[in-house]
C-alpha cells in the first residue's frame, strides 16, 4: 500500500514537473512573435565551441548561447540604427540566481540601465518594458549562483522604428543647471505647449539635459 501511495505521488509530481516544462515552452514560443530583431550585428565576449552568439537571436528556444567563461561576460546586439525599445526579454538555459544586467546605448559609449539584477534574480526569463531609444541592447552576466556559464535561449528585443519628426525626448527625464519653483527641466519634455522651463535667473549659459533611459 505504501509503494503504491509513493508511486502515485512521484507520478503527480511528475505530472506537475511536466506540466510547467510545457507552459515554460510554451510562453518562450509565444516570445518568438514579439522579437522584431531581423538585421543587426551581435558581438559576445566569449563563445562556446557549439553555441555562437548568433544563437541568442535566431528565433529558436532548442538553441542557445552559452559562454566558455563563467562569470563578467557580455552579449551586445547593435540594431545598425537608433530604435524605440518597448520590451526585452532574457531567456537563460538554466534556471537559477542570476546576478545580471541589460543596458542600452545611443553611442556605444554612454551606457544606462534597462534592467537592474546585479543583486541576484531566480528565474530563467526575465521581462522589462521600455521606452528607451537605443541602438545597442547589452546584456551583461556577473555570474550565477550555482555557477552556470552565462546563457541565452534567445535575447528577445520588441522595437519599433522611428517616425520622421517624432519627438524622442516625450516623458522623459532630464537636469537643467537651475530652475524657477514649478517650471523645473522636466516642462521641457512633457508634450504640454502649455508649460515650460524657465531658468532661475537670468545668468549665461543655462543647459537642460535630457535623460534617454527609463527611470
Amino acid at each position: 500500500m505504501n509503494k503504491v501511495i509513493k508511486l502515485s505521488i512521484l507520478s503527480v509530481v511528475s505530472l506537475l514537473m511536466l506540466s510547467n516544462n510545457i507552459k515554460e515552452e510554451s510562453k518562450e514560443m509565444s516570445m518568438i512573435k514579439d522579437n522584431n530583431i531581423h538585421v543587426l550585428k551581435i558581438t559576445s565576449t566569449g563563445d562556446s565551441l557549439d553555441h555562437n552568439k548568433e544563437l541568442a537571436v535566431d528565433n529558436d528556444f532548442n538553441t542557445y548561447w552559452m559562454s566558455e567563461e563563467k562569470e563578467n561576460q557580455t552579449l551586445e546586439i547593435d540594431l545598425l540604427e537608433p530604435k524605440l525599445i518597448n520590451n526585452i526579454t532574457q531567456v537563460f538555459l538554466d534556471e537559477d540566481i542570476w546576478f545580471f544586467k541589460i543596458e542600452g546605448s545611443y553611442d556605444k559609449s554612454n551606457y544606462f540601465e534597462l534592467y537592474d539584477g546585479m543583486h541576484g534574480e531566480f528565474g530563467r526569463t526575465f521581462s522589462t518594458s521600455s521606452n528607451a531609444v537605443c541602438r545597442y541592447i547589452r546584456l551583461v552576466v556577473n555570474k550565477s549562483m550555482k555557477g552556470y556559464n552565462p546563457s541565452s535561449k534567445e535575447l528577445v528585443v520588441d522595437y519599433s522604428d522611428l517616425n520622421k519628426g517624432q519627438n524622442i525626448a516625450l516623458g522623459l527625464k532630464g537636469t537643467s543647471s537651475s530652475y524657477s519653483n514649478s517650471y523645473s527641466s522636466l516642462k521641457a519634455f512633457d508634450g504640454d505647449h502649455g508649460t515650460f522651463f524657465c531658468a532661475s535667473d537670468g545668468s549665461y549659459p543655462q543647459h537642460v539635459d535630457v535623460h534617454f533611459r527609463t527611470t
